[in-house]
């Protein structure tokens, strides 16, 4: 992962913007930067349930695991997490994540290729790292009998 800059950074980028676009007429502005401040305090630990190799035609492995979008990674969809696995080999490969529940909207990177080791088993972990901000309120509770994340402050 690239260095993140600053919150100066941002913040002179937007004032500048708003000084070209509004001049004198400055807006009062709002910025909620939570994700900045608390996305790096939280990892989503996921174990792998199921492995399969072109169930869809496409050639592609996918890994089934016992947390997906309705556990909290909605954000998927827009947002790349990086992503940990305990499987230690040294060879990757693409994979689709999906996770436990019957809906076929629980399907994580359908379109944007993971790689993760060859060689990973059932039982392995995988992290989504960066995941402190906004999981847990994206997280449903009880859709299709499965409970809410578990929680643990350090």
């Amino acid at each position: 992962r690239n260095s993140v800059p600053e919150i100066e950074v941002y913040g002179e980028c937007i004032i500048g913007f708003l000084q070209k676009y509004f001049g004198g007429a400055m807006p009062n502005i709002f910025i909620e930067p939570g994700r900045y401040f608390v996305a790096d305090a939280g990892v989503i630990a996921g174990e792998v349930l199921l492995i399969r190799d072109d169930i869809d035609g496409t050639g592609r492995r996918w890994v089934f695991l016992d947390t997906g979008k309705f556990n909290g990674l909605q954000e998927t969809e827009r947002t790349q997490y990086r992503i940990a696995s305990s499987g230690v080999g040294s060879h990757l490969v693409p994979v689709v994540l999906a996770g436990p529940t019957c809906d076929s909207d629980d399907i994580i990177y359908e379109k944007t290729p993971y790689f993760l080791p060859d060689n990973l088993t059932l039982g392995d972990k995988v992290f989504f790292l960066s995941a402190g901000a906004y999981t847990r309120t994206y997280a449903t509770v009880n859709f299709n009998g499965f409970v809410p994340l578990k929680e643990y402050y350090i």
